[in-house]
């Protein structure tokens, strides 16, 4: 995950600050198919090589099967069922542990799910943690199959799935980089850049167009920069979402630090507080914070359409930032809904995201820190 951090160096009334911020970008794409709906795959991180990541997989079955069976097969070369199947070098399931409900099957393997409980005619969660994420950015596919009798499920492989009720794909593509985008039938593009980009996120430089924001007064060279008590600093941003998603997409912020704002080095503290769902961030009464805008949409291009609205609390000219605690709000496992395409699809449409911080009079000099990320997730 790429970070934000945050650094202090108290001399009398400054605060030195070099301040980072990286937001990393994640992109799940979905492929059609015939029976299985609305297929969404969440990740709580999208860094390659990470462990520990928890997958929230959603479908909607066409048919309701008591005592049945899912097939959830990790591919890298084709989202298409009895397809051969490579998979994804790096990712391990092997560890993983699945939701109530479900009971992971012996014929599971470090790159296949097979999983046995009673399937919905409607939404079906499951939530696999212990996940370790492929070892190499790029796309890879889970083929999901579910089955009347669970012995035909374990009896399962790519080219020969066998007897199966409702099938369908979804494409994920997990990327370091800045620039991320893929299609399959479906697709969704996100991308954030440190400029106004253009349209399918085209000519974005990894490193000249990196998302990297520095926060506070430049002292010269070779000095940190330096955040003044009671001012307050910004720095910006921008952010593109396109997807034919049938049910939109949203776009998710999340913070590392527990405590929501920016924590002092040594201690599990945020000296510099998060501004709240319903604060802001200024120079003078609520210096000490840290928050952000979100500015209104623009289209880019001719092709631009549909919506790229803020959501929940955050504002075009208050500087907020939701946080509640670990299981709500920024710091939550899948973060805080930051803007979201109202449920339809969208085409080009770029925000302007400011981040503003305050330091004030009783700020304690360190080094302060906190990892963001973006996480983009589309319902087909």
């Amino acid at each position: 995950m790429n970070s934000l951090r945050f650094l202090f160096d108290r001399q009398v009334r400054y605060f030195g600050a070099a301040v980072v911020l990286v937001l990393a970008t994640f992109m799940p794409v979905l492929a059609s198919a015939a029976q299985i709906t609305e297929r969404s795959i969440a990740l709580s991180s999208s860094t390659k090589s990470a462990t520990g990541v928890v997958y929230e997989i959603e479908f909607t079955a066409d048919s309701a099967l008591d005592e049945g069976a899912v097939v959830i097969d990790f591919c890298s070369n084709s989202p298409l069922i009895g397809q051969t199947c490579t998979p994804p070098t790096g990712l391990s399931l092997t560890a993983a542990t699945v939701s109530a409900g479900w009971t992971k099957a012996a014929a599971s393997t470090a790159s296949k799910l097979v999983l046995e409980g009673d399937i919905e005619a409607d939404v079906n969660t499951v939530t696999v943690t212990g996940v370790t994420n492929p070892s190499a950015a790029g796309s890879m596919y889970a083929r999901i199959l579910t089955y009347a009798v669970p012995a035909t499920a374990a009896a399962y492989t790519a080219a020969t799935p066998g007897a199966y009720t409702d099938d369908g794909s979804v494409a994920i593509s997990i990327t370091e980089g800045i620039g991320v985008s893929g299609a399959v039938l479906e697709s969704l593009v996100f991308c954030v850049a440190n400029k106004t980009i253009a349209a399918n996120c085209a000519g974005i430089d990894a490193e000249e167009d990196a998302p990297i924001v520095a926060l506070g007064e430049d002292m010269g060279e070779g000095e940190p920069t330096v955040l003044q008590a009671n001012q307050l600093y910004t720095g910006s941003v921008f952010a593109q979402l396109s997807t034919n998603a049938a049910g939109g997409a949203i776009v998710n912020l999340k913070s590392s630090a527990s405590c929501g704002g920016l924590v002092r080095a040594g201690t599990n503290v945020c000296d510099i507080a998060p501004a709240g769902s319903a604060g802001t961030v200024d120079a003078t009464t609520n210096s000490g914070k840290f928050g952000l805008t979100v500015a209104d949409a623009t289209d880019v291009g001719a092709s631009a359409f549909g919506l790229l609205d803020r959501l929940g609390s955050y504002s075009a000219t208050n500087y907020t930032l939701n946080f509640v605690d670990a299981t709500e709000g920024i710091s939550s496992p899948y973060g805080d809904p930051l803007l979201g395409t109202n449920n339809v699809p969208a085409s080009n449409k770029q925000v302007e995201i400011t981040f503003g911080v305050a330091a004030n009079n009783s700020t304690p000099a360190g080094l302060y820190s906190a990892d963001l990320s973006l996480i983009a997730t589309g319902k087909f």
